[in-house]
Order: structure tokens, then sequence, then C-alpha cells
């Protein structure tokens, strides 16, 4: 005999859950109607007696969760109920606690103890030596008056005479693969990429030297496509695929540039 469970409030019949009605667990009721007529009840979330509270009286903590108030505010917040005026004032205070001015001084200090104090120009690990520092003096050989950004400026490095920004790239040659690798981001705000391709960073022998425009439809294996459209652009080292990038290369001013790069090994040699 097959058991038909018939919903006492709707009467449906083909329903897969079923509950049993908290009042009188003989009735049968689908479960669509159980909710209805006992609907989930939200607990609230207690707050903390010491919890930092909003205006309206809910959790900092939960509107920093919620993305309402920005980390610093919650921070600032935090440091503020322990009787400061800001995150500033209060890493001072816990640094002086061990016997540092400040967290300047402190700060300085830990770099020293890292051995991670040389300056960009000394520092071949350094991500800007290849692509800014020794670019520097490159470029002038290439432009007339170029105008170098200050470090860390956001989408180019230069600008030269006539108004146009060029982001500079530099690589070395990955021995594994045979071939360099310029990181392009997707930047369009850069007119030009001059590119800047080493043998490795102990011998700073430059190999090629181009400069493309930012725009310039690139052919590929796979694909054509605008250099500013591409996160990276790979050139492999073989002498037929470097043919296609032939009337982008510099090839008279590199005997004055690796004179300028066989000036750093020196230096560098002296340190």
């Amino acid at each position: 005999m097959i058991n038909i469970k018939i919903c006492k409030n709707c009467g449906i019949t083909n329903n897969k859950l079923w509950c049993s009605d908290r009042e009188d667990s003989t009735i049968i009721l689908c479960s669509k109607c159980y909710r209805e007529k006992y609907p989930v009840m939200k607990k609230k979330r207690k707050t903390r007696k010491d919890a930092l509270l909003a205006e309206d009286g809910e959790s900092l903590y939960s509107k920093y969760c919620k993305g309402e108030i920005t980390g610093g505010k919650y921070k600032n917040e935090q440091v503020k109920k322990k009787g400061f005026n800001n995150q500033i004032e209060y890493q001072n205070d816990l640094v002086k606690k061990r016997g540092f001015e400040n967290r300047n001084e402190y700060q300085n200090k830990m770099i020293y103890k890292r051995s991670d104090t040389l300056p960009m120009s000394e520092n071949k690990e350094c991500a800007s030596y290849l692509g800014i520092y020794i670019a520097e003096e490159i470029l002038p050989l290439i432009f007339d008056d170029v105008v170098r950004m200050p470090d860390g400026h956001k989408d180019y490095d230069f600008i030269c005479i006539k108004g146009y920004k060029i982001q500079v790239k530099s690589s070395c040659l990955r021995n594994i693969y045979d071939k360099w690798i310029f990181m392009i981001r997707k930047n369009k705000i850069a007119d030009y990429f001059f590119m800047v391709a080493f043998d490795n960073r102990d011998d700073l022998n430059v190999l090629h030297m181009w400069l493309i425009k930012g725009d310039e439809n690139i052919k590929t294996n796979k694909f054509d496509k605008k250099l500013n459209e591409r996160v990276s652009f790979t050139i492999i080292n073989g002498e037929k695929l470097m043919k296609r990038y032939i009337k982008y290369e510099i090839i008279d001013k590199l005997d004055e540039v690796q004179k300028v790069c066989d000036e750093f090994k020196k230096n560098l040699s002296v340190i």
C-alpha cells in the first residue's frame, strides 16, 4: 500500500519535503506552508559591550566589514579609544617603549637590520635598477631634452621634447626559454614604449633596444593586437622571429649605450 502524503493546508501531494505541524504532530504540511506558518527568525547579533559604535548604534566593525567605512577610519577610532589622536601617535608611543625616538627611527633600524640599505643605483635586485636608473642615462642618447618623472610616477617615466610620454621597459634574457618579457599592463597613457633587452643583470650587455608606439598593431604567432592592449609583450630570441621587430629597433646608438652600461659596471666593482 502506497502512503500518499497530503498537505493539510494547500492539498499538494507531489512535494518532496514534508514537515509535521508544531502544534499537532499528526498534521502534515509541505515545506512551503510550513515556512509560511513558522517563518525563520533571524537572531540579532549581540554587540560586545566594549565594541566601537557609530552614531546609529551599529558596530563600526560591522560597518567596516560591509564596506561602509574604510579600514583607516576604523583603525583611527580604535586608537582614539586608547587615548591617541591618530595611528601615527599610537605607533610612536609603541616604539618609544622599545627605546626608539619615533616610528621613523624604528623603520630605519629595521631596514639596516635586513641589510636592505643599498640605493637604487647600487642594488641590482631592485626592480627599478634596470628599468629606471640605467635608462635615465640611456634615454638622453636617444632623445633630446627628456624630462624624467618622479620615482613611482604611474603610466610613464619620461617626456621628450616633442611632448611624447615614454614608458621605459627592460628585461633580461631568460635563458631557459631564450626570450625577453616586457610587462605592459595594458597601459594606454604612454605614447611610446622604450624597451631595453639585456643579457643579464651582472654583465649588463645591451643586446637590443626597441621604440614602439603604444597603439602600434603588433603581429605575433597567434594574433595581431595593439601593444597597449597587452598585459605583457614577449620577444623570442630567434633570427627569424626577430626580423619582424627590426623596424622598431634602435641600432645606431647601441655602442654609446653600451659605454654607459660599462661605466655602471666599473662603479659597482669599486663599491
